[in-house]
């Protein structure tokens, strides 16, 4: 009666148990890792590391420190006792580090009028006779500027005199900024984040250096120029050519034409050649415009036919009997010709936007600014100056200086045409 309850054994498995269990059954693999130890410490590899490091600093001071060492000993007992007191001053001196692009500008206080630089403005400004000497000194050097230029020399000549001048002197009521950076300074005391004073000269040098305003106008001058010309090659190429001679109307074509009938005819001169082109022969008249007048008869023009086979030119080396050089490539020509319009416009350009870098004045110095007039038998120059005097070195700041030539006035003008 129970049998009825019992589960039905599978069939799929049936032949299994009857035939048995055949190959291998599967086992199951376990892997473990294993971590070795080694000894860190090994007094054998010690000992040899040390033998080794000891030697290779025995030989360094011996042979680098030493040698040099016997050198300063040798230069120290040569310098005088100037030299070493200055030497010890310099080594006196803290080591500053600089950061880069860190430098800034740092605007000063005004003077107060118990500072020495505005009591000696007072006392320049009462003695006038110390004012004019400063006035003409500086008109003179502009005169010695004048002289020293040759393209100004070149059109009025060497005879320039001071004929008047027109100077202010200006007091200013502060000294001009000054220039900061950060960096590490270290010295006796110990190391420490400072900042140190810059020499503003250096600084305009760097801002030049690294913002070439100038070279960067004359550059995208010369690029503009160069695809201009480019554009204009290749649309000669393609045959869209702009047509430069004037349009001649029909009525001006009879006019020329019975003007000629008129004329009589010319007999050629025996030096002149009989083989010359009908349109030269209307070149004197003013309504005709003749092609081949405007182009010089050259070998290669003069010949029949076309020149399209023909070889290339050959550029002829600088003397005979030495090797061509660079320049006398044929390729390298054709660059130079073919660069030459738009270097002249990068030359013309960096002239014009080119200027020497500026430098603020010393503290303490007066400013002049004004009009002098030179004078030569041929013209008379007028140049605008702005100039810096400095009572401590009693000269004028050539850092800062600015001369401006305004304009050039000839005493004799002639017609250009």
């Amino acid at each position: 009666m129970l049998r009825m309850f019992r589960s039905r054994p599978n069939v799929f498995s049936l032949g299994a148990r009857v035939n048995g269990t055949q190959g291998p059954q599967p086992q199951t693999v376990r892997i473990q890792r294993v971590k070795i130890r080694r000894r860190w410490f090994k007094p054998m590899n010690f000992v040899i590391a040390a033998g080794v490091y000891y030697g290779c600093y025995q030989i360094y001071s011996r042979f680098v420190f030493g040698t040099l060492g016997n050198w300063l000993d040798e230069q120290e007992a040569q310098m005088t006792e100037k030299e070493r007191k200055e030497l010890d001053e310099e080594m006196s001196e803290p080591l500053f580090i600089p950061f880069p692009g860190t430098i800034r500008m740092v605007e000063p206080m005004p003077y107060r009028s118990t500072d020495p630089e505005w009591r000696t403005f007072i006392k320049l400004n009462r003695d006038r006779d110390r004012v004019r000497a400063i006035q003409g000194d500086l008109a003179d050097f502009v005169r010695r500027t004048a002289l020293a230029h040759p393209g100004i020399v070149h059109k009025v000549g060497k005879d320039i005199v001071v004929e008047k001048h027109w100077l202010d002197v200006n007091y200013p009521y502060k000294p001009p900024p000054t220039f900061v950076r950060k960096g590490i300074r270290v010295d006796d005391v110990g190391i420490w984040l400072a900042e140190h004073p810059v020499d503003s000269f250096l600084v305009f040098r760097l801002r030049r250096t690294l913002w070439p305003s100038a070279l960067t106008i004359s550059l995208w001058s010369f690029s503009g120029a160069l695809m201009k010309q480019n554009a204009i090659h290749v649309a000669k190429a393609f045959g869209y050519e702009p047509k430069t001679e004037p349009i001649i109307s029909v009525q001006q074509t009879l006019n020329k034409f019975h003007q000629q009938l008129k004329k009589p005819p010319s007999r050629p001169e025996p030096h002149q050649s009989a083989s010359l082109p009908p349109e030269n022969s209307g070149a004197a008249d003013g309504n005709s415009v003749s092609r081949s007048a405007s182009s010089p008869a050259t070998p290669d023009t003069l010949g029949s036919g076309s020149n399209i086979g023909s070889a290339l030119p050959t550029v002829p080396a600088a003397e005979p009997g030495k090797p061509k050089s660079a320049k006398d490539i044929y390729m390298v020509k054709m660059t130079q010709e073919h660069t030459s319009g738009p270097w002249e416009t990068f030359k013309k350009k960096f002239y014009q936007s080119w200027q020497p870098p500026r430098d603020f004045p010393p503290r303490g110095s007066i400013n002049l600014t004004g009009l002098v007039e030179l004078r030569s038998t041929r013209a008379l120059i007028t140049v605008d100056v702005n100039a810096w005097w400095d009572p401590k070195t009693e000269s004028f700041h050539t850092r800062s200086l600015n001369l401006r030539l305004k304009h050039i006035r000839m005493r004799q003008q002639t017609p250009l045409r």
